[in-house]
């Protein structure tokens, strides 16, 4: 609706909206706007009950990912991931 010009706009989270944008072949036809209307969290869970979950693993895991987030990891990932969208829609096409 917004290529055709019967919408001025869409709301939808900015990761999977910049995905499927390239999907569709109108990653040249939209703009992201910050601050970003929808961004969901990822989150790493291990049950009360398993023998793995300890303080030291919890604490391990924290200092992988903070350590991740200030390498830039993080941001790489969500690259890698946009371009693999990328390569798939150039299959798909």
């Amino acid at each position: 609706m917004v290529t055709r010009g019967r919408a001025d706009y869409v709301l939808y989270e900015k990761n999977p909206g910049l995905a499927y944008a390239s999907l569709l072949g109108y990653s040249d036809k939209v703009q992201v706007l910050d601050p970003a209307i929808s961004s969901e969290g990822l989150y790493l869970t291990i049950s009360h009950k398993s023998k793995c979950n300890t303080g030291v693993l919890r604490g391990r895991l924290a200092r992988v990912v903070q350590e991740m987030e200030v390498d830039g990891f993080m941001q790489k990932a969500l690259r890698d991931g946009l371009n693999s969208w990328d390569q798939f829609s150039e299959k798909v096409e």
